[in-house]
């Protein structure tokens, strides 16, 4: 069953008419976590709470191979029209364990927009870990995390004071 928080009916296709041109959308949190995500070629992404497919579009134009989830079957169909065969698309709710996901399956996340949406948000930030492989980035407005190549952004957690 999907979940209650996510864009589901008319309220989806609402999201996509706005979110693809609105000002912070597309000109301000798309651009700075793509920006983010740096050199994807080759890479295996994890794209949670994908919603209409923009980041999968965008990160599998550079050449990434992308999985998306998303909770909402309205936001599933526009994300599967936009991107064909360029990513794979499936509906999760991300308040569920990504039980399908190997350990280490992916080389980087993005989760942009959608932690605020989730219940559980320490259960799935563990889950996201654990999809990770070693020395993998992860990209959520705020970043918190990013590693590739030698270099390292870190920012410390306020609830444990520990670094990503």
């Amino acid at each position: 069953m999907p979940s209650n928080l996510a864009y589901h009916g008319s309220l989806g296709d609402y999201f996509v008419s706005r979110a693809e041109t609105s000002a912070y959308n597309a000109y301000i949190d798309r651009p700075a976590v793509l920006e983010l995500a740096g050199e994807v070629a080759g890479l295996r992404i994890l794209d949670t709470g994908c919603g209409p497919g923009f980041y999968a579009a965008a990160l599998a134009e550079r050449g990434a191979s992308v999985l998306g989830l998303e909770a909402s079957t309205v936001l599933v169909e526009h994300a599967r029209a936009r991107l064909g065969d360029r990513a794979e698309i499936r509906q999760h709710d991300l308040n569920q364990p990504l039980d399908e996901i190997a350990d280490g399956a992916f080389d980087g996340v993005v989760c942009a927009l959608v932690i605020h949406h989730l219940r559980d948000r320490e259960r799935f930030l563990g889950e996201l870990f654990r999809v990770l492989r070693p020395v993998a980035g992860w990209s959520s407005p705020p970043p918190i995390r990013r590693r590739t190549g030698g270099t390292s952004r870190t920012r410390t957690t306020p609830r444990s004071g520990s670094t990503w």
